[in-house]
């Protein structure tokens, strides 16, 4: 009598492709076969991989990595400016405006701090507000520009800082304030101009906090002056006058 041999059939996480063969192969790493008797393995899909030889399933790729081809024995760390927080990724996240990643491989990206922003234009990195501009805030896409009457020198800038006196800023986004010109003066802070001066006072100098009267024996009838005239021949400056105009002798 003949006796007849039985083949058994290659189990799971193996494969044979060639008849009469006596010996089943295990599936390459990026590969898997999850049932007995094939003669192939299958390839592990995006979002999966599989380091290991002669397995029956693939593994997803863990938080803060992905994978977008077929075939993988590892999966790739997200980059710099994105995020991975799914399981079996294919793909990772852009960082949302106000946060930034600044290595490979985060679950989530950290917010801007305050005097920073970020958003699609900066790539995923927080960037420093620039001068004449701040951001109290973290986590924020924008810096705001400083108000008229006020001003910032520096990046990063959290506040915005009040024009001193004899200074003035009459528009938004400015590093520095200007000085007052001649015949005007300026005695508060945060302001957007500077005042003229009174009649009988002047300004001779840039960035005046306030106004001089005019001597004796001189007089200022216009605002806004930068210096005082001298009193005629045979007239005086009466102080009753306030110094706005001479009284004849």
């Amino acid at each position: 009598s003949f006796r007849t041999k039985i083949c058994d059939e290659c189990s799971p996480g193996k494969y044979n492709d060639g008849s009469g063969s006596t010996t089943c192969h295990d599936c390459p790493i990026g590969t898997y076969q999850a049932s007995p008797g094939q003669d192939g393995c299958l390839a592990c899909e995006e979002g999966t991989y599989q380091p290991a030889t002669g397995q029956s399933s693939c593994i997803d790729c863990d938080q803060g990595t992905f994978t977008n081809t077929l075939k993988n024995s590892e999966c790739d760390l997200c980059p710099v400016g994105t995020s991975g927080i799914s399981y079996g990724a294919t793909t990772c996240l852009q960082c949302k405006d106000g946060t930034e990643a600044l290595i490979s491989g985060l679950t989530e990206c950290s917010d801007c701090n305050p005097g920073f922003y970020s958003n699609k234009l900066t790539l995923g990195f927080c960037t420093s507000c620039n001068i004449g501009s701040y951001q109290k805030l973290s986590g924020m896409g924008f810096c705001t520009l400083c108000e008229a009457g006020k001003y910032q020198p520096l990046k990063q800038g959290t506040i915005c800082l009040d024009c001193e006196t004899g200074k003035f800023s009459n528009s938004a986004g400015n590093n520095e304030c200007t000085l007052c010109p001649v015949g005007k003066y300026q005695s508060k802070t945060g302001q957007k101009e500077c005042i003229d001066c009174q009649t009988g006072k002047f300004s001779s100098k840039e960035g005046a906090s306030e106004c001089s009267v005019c001597s004796d024996g001189q007089y200022q009838n216009d605002v806004g002056a930068s210096f005082c005239m001298d009193c005629k021949a045979g007239s005086f400056s009466d102080p009753l006058l306030n110094g706005v105009e001479c009284s004849s002798c």
